[in-house]
């Protein structure tokens, strides 16, 4: 302090003093910030209220570590704190519930003592401890809960969550889908913005809309969702769409498969995943798959779903190079929009078995209209779509190899 003030009084000019001001400004915030200086807590540290928690700095303590308050509910003021060299003992914290705030805490030297805390039940935050190998003494009871050291590591760690909506994708299985990403908006005109991805598959979206517009991409696919509810959280799941060459009943190998929905992209080559097929993870949405083998190709348009997930490539079809004679089936729905009942009407050139079905924009099956032969002429389908969401549907009309979709708006 002398060697500054000695050098604030024999300094004259002008930029000088600024200069002299603007170190004391520094020293006098490194005094009265603790959090400017060392993050080391020297000795042994008491919390007995939640304002001390919430000013707690630190990240190691050299001493022991106690809590105990009444008043205390949340420790996550404590998440940068990763070792303590003596004991750590929560006791008579009335009202706490968990420990989550501890869950850095990776070395404490010697005792863990949580007694007393008459409504603490999760014990997740010692997972890093003592997955870590605790090999102090662990004293536990009088809590709501009481876990052995077993039993926390068997738990797991603390789960991830966000504060306002979550987003997950996962794959067929159910599983966290990494890889993926998801934008958001808030209301049609406004730009997108990229949801926070916490953990594998977890998305956080940070609004205070009822409803959010929503974009999901995984790999080169991308599929839009529509006005999502933001009162609960939403899984967007994939499908695990297989596609397969086979002569009559026999797989073929060797066959190369390619998808679009904006361009074209690999898919992989039959046998992959077993004899005369190949499989990947794909959102529900349509794409048009190329089959090439000895350099024959066939394109097929589907609809993705978890329903429709198996596209067949016959080994005849693709060398003989013959084309449906209803190739060139076209759908019309009318009214469209909609609000109550709808017509599709198509026309057959020969007599051919018909599926009509629709999806909703997930790719989920709404309804089945019709599944049958049909006779050559003109065909007229009615739906009644009365009781169903307003929202996009499309019409999928298969025959013999032949996919054509409509999209479908009801009111």
């Amino acid at each position: 302090m002398k060697l500054i003030t000695r050098f604030f009084n024999n300094s004259n000019t002008v930029k000088n003093r600024i200069r002299q001001k603007s170190i004391m400004l520094l020293l006098v915030a490194f005094l009265a910030f603790p959090s400017l200086q060392s993050q080391v807590c020297t000795g042994n540290v008491f919390l007995n209220t939640q304002a001390a928690v919430d000013a707690f700095n630190c990240t190691s303590v050299t001493g022991n570590f106690t809590i105990n308050g009444a008043d205390i509910t949340d420790l996550s003021p404590l998440s940068g704190l990763t070792s303590i060299s003596g004991y750590l003992e929560i006791y008579g914290c009335s009202i706490l519930t968990n420990v989550d705030g501890l869950s850095t805490v990776s070395s404490v030297g010697s005792s863990l003592i949580i007694v007393s805390n008459s409504q603490l039940s999760d014990f997740c935050g010692f997972y890093t401890l003592m997955n870590g190998g605790f090999a102090g003494t662990y004293i536990v009871a009088v809590n709501l809960a009481n876990p052995n050291q077993a039993q926390i590591i068997a738990n797991g760690p603390c789960a991830v969550g966000c504060a306002a909506f979550s987003v997950f994708l996962k794959d067929s299985n159910g599983d966290a889908l990494a890889g993926g990403s998801i934008e958001y908006r808030e209301g049609g005109g406004n730009p997108w913005q990229t949801a926070l991805e916490v953990e594998d598959g977890l998305f956080c979206i940070d609004t205070d809309r009822s409803q959010v517009g929503l974009r999901i991409t995984y790999g080169p696919q991308v599929q839009k969702e529509g006005a999502i509810p933001t009162n609960s959280d939403y899984t967007f799941q994939t499908v695990n769409v297989t596609v397969e060459l086979k002569d009559g009943v026999s797989p073929v190998d060797d066959g190369n498969v390619d998808y679009t929905s904006d361009g074209w992209h690999a898919f992989g080559t039959t046998g992959d995943n077993g004899a005369g097929s190949a499989s990947l993870e794909m959102l529900p949405v349509q794409y048009t798959f190329r089959m090439t083998y000895d350099g024959d190709k066939e394109n097929k348009t589907e609809l993705i779903s978890s329903g429709n997930n198996l596209i067949s490539f016959e080994l005849a079809d693709l060398k003989s190079g013959i084309t449906n004679e209803n190739m060139e089936i076209q759908l019309v729905a009318y009214p469209n929009p909609f609000s109550g009942n709808t017509t599709i009407a198509f026309s057959l050139k020969k007599a051919e078995e018909v599926t009509v079905s629709v999806f909703d924009v997930n790719g989920k099956l709404v309804v089945i209209l019709h599944e049958g032969l049909m006779e050559e002429g003109n065909h007229k389908i009615n739906w009644n779509a009365s009781e169903i969401q307003k929202g996009i549907y499309m019409v999928r009309f298969s025959s013999n190899g032949n996919v054509v979709h409509k999209n479908m708006v009801k009111m």
